[in-house]
């Protein structure tokens, strides 16, 4: 989906924080290397200072005739909360079981019927995309159904120049005050000028984000549904 006109790119936000910090609108080599990472480190902290309701997007899985699993988005982190059929479906939710309870059941009885049981796996590892996870179902669907749920996302660091942060435009400046913060501690740790910038746009995004917090697809549970952490990875 297009982005608005208003949303920064991770180009917009290093070339800002260059012009800002370094007096350069079009930073070069190491001081490039710098801005990236200020706004990286500000767009983890952005991240981490409220449970966004952006964090939390609903998927829907095609499952075709004779299916056994599927992939499930990128930036998939979790299943938050049960897994549906369609909503016109009169049967109730999934169940959540481990990969290999669902492959003992695939060896005993490999039958086709309306799935009731799921499994998260792991799939085999890529650096280039990082890990990504499949659905594993089980008995294979004998029609064409649609499952629905809410996951939390996976946020990976900003990279390519055309990249957008997670949020959108209504939090840009947000993320853009967390950068110059990031660049005030480590210019002089005494000073709060930046931070204290942030926090008040902080609490705007808070604001809107709440405001703008959709319903939640099913109730969540206590526990995630996978092993994955959400604590975004400390920049090198």
């Amino acid at each position: 989906m297009a982005q608005p006109t208003s949303a920064w790119t991770f180009a917009d936000y290093y070339n800002a924080v260059g012009e800002r910090v370094f007096n350069d609108p079009a930073p070069t080599g190491s001081v490039l290397d710098t801005c990236k990472r200020f706004v990286n480190e500000g767009y983890q902290i952005f991240l981490q200072s409220h449970n966004w309701g952006f964090m939390y997007p609903t998927a829907s899985l095609t499952i075709a005739i004779d299916d056994t699993d599927t992939d499930l988005p990128d930036d998939f982190g979790a299943i938050y909360g049960k897994v549906s059929r369609s909503a016109d479906d009169m049967y109730d939710g999934l169940e959540e079981v481990t990969p290999d309870e669902i492959r003992r059941r695939r060896a005993l009885n490999d039958v086709s019927g309306i799935p009731s049981l799921y499994a998260l796996s792991p799939k085999e590892f890529v650096p280039a995309t990082g890990q990504q996870w499949e659905m594993l179902i089980f008995p294979k669907s004998s029609a064409e159904i649609t499952l629905a749920f809410q996951y939390r996302r996976c946020a990976a660091l900003l990279s390519g120049s055309t990249d957008y942060p997670l949020g959108g435009a209504l939090h840009a400046m947000t993320i853009l005050q967390a950068a110059y913060m990031v660049w005030e501690q480590e210019k002089d740790a005494t000073t709060s000028i930046q931070s204290q910038k942030f926090e008040q746009y902080l609490q705007n995004s808070i604001r809107i984000d709440n405001d703008l917090r959709p319903n939640l697809l099913t109730r969540p549970k206590e526990i995630y549904h996978s092993p994955v952490s959400f604590d975004i990875p400390a920049m090198p």
